[in-house]
């Protein structure tokens, strides 16, 4: 193509070209023209060959990132990595703009972004299956060491990681809540937590946190009445037979024995062995309520 078949709309192509990243000389090849015709034109059209300028075109390219570097939202280097030039040329370039950078802010913004990305995974962990951050950072497959800067990062974003110690774990038919456990002013070192009976849906603000774990308690007392089951006991050794597990407990030798560990095992193993005589526990009776509900280790 000559120089006297360039026209204006050859040159806003050429432009366009520019300000996707390439230099104008290799716009004006990819259109098949000679940089000589190319300057010729300009002088025939009377166009400022400052339009063309690499600087001009750059900072053409740069201004819709201007807003982005004022407020922090992106860092210096993230745009030369956008604008695939180096940090000091994009640096240059800002200060003939009069762009003054917050560089704490700027690297604030970036060590923010590294901990998210690290540590993002430790939050949804924790936020959907509780536990501690040890824990979370055991079972996504990172070192335990990390503890502090993850804790760091869960406060950044205002997670209270404490209430989800005990978060989701399941005891019988018990779920416990989100919360912060509280110290037992009536059974020693025991702790009081938020739980959800899954039977009836209703969530108790304290329930003790070692009745759950020994399995003394299985849901919630409303619940618990209406599922109440009667055992016969039998000893295999001499055939004796009690008629309730209140009466066999009354029967034998406990002295060594806890009675309420007895019930239990009782009830959830279907039998106990003391002093050598083997027990076991036959249902008799089941109210109508606890009649839909299958295994005796889920009764209260």
């Amino acid at each position: 193509m000559s120089a006297s078949a360039i026209t204006l709309e050859t040159l806003d192509e050429i432009e366009s070209i520019a300000l996707t990243g390439v230099t104008t000389t290799a716009a004006i090849e990819s259109l098949g023209l000679k940089r000589d015709s190319f300057y010729y034109a300009l002088q025939r059209l009377n166009v400022d060959r400052k339009r063309f300028d690499r600087v001009e075109i750059f900072k053409r390219r740069l201004e819709p990132y201007l807003d982005a570097l004022t407020n922090t939202t992106m860092t210096a280097r993230a745009v030369a990595a956008e604008l695939n030039c180096s940090y000091a040329y994009l640096i240059k370039i800002l200060k003939q703009l009069g762009v003054k950078l917050n560089k704490g802010a700027a690297v604030s913004l970036t060590k923010a972004q590294h901990l998210a990305s690290k540590y993002s995974v430790i939050h949804q962990y924790i936020l959907t299956k509780g536990g501690t951050v040890p824990d979370a950072l055991r079972a996504v497959g990172l070192p335990t060491h990390l503890q502090k800067p993850c804790r760091k990062y869960l406060r950044s974003i205002d997670f209270p990681y404490d209430e989800y110690r005990y978060a989701f774990r399941e005891y019988g038919h018990w779920t416990i809540l989100p919360c912060i456990a509280k110290q037992s002013a009536h059974k020693g070192y025991d702790l009081l937590v938020k739980a959800r009976c899954n039977l009836c849906g209703t969530t108790y603000e304290e329930v003790s946190f070692n009745n759950l774990q020994t399995g003394a308690s299985t849901c919630c007392k409303s619940c618990g009445h209406g599922r109440k089951v009667e055992y016969e006991v039998r000893c295999l050794e001499d055939g004796r037979t009690w008629t309730s597990i209140h009466d066999w407990i009354r029967c034998i030798d406990t002295e060594d024995y806890s009675e309420q560990k007895l019930r239990r095992q009782v009830r959830s193993e279907g039998g106990a062995v003391v002093d050598d005589y083997h027990y076991v526990a036959t249902e008799t009776k089941r109210y109508r309520s606890a009649q839909r509900e299958p295994a005796l280790a889920e009764v209260s």
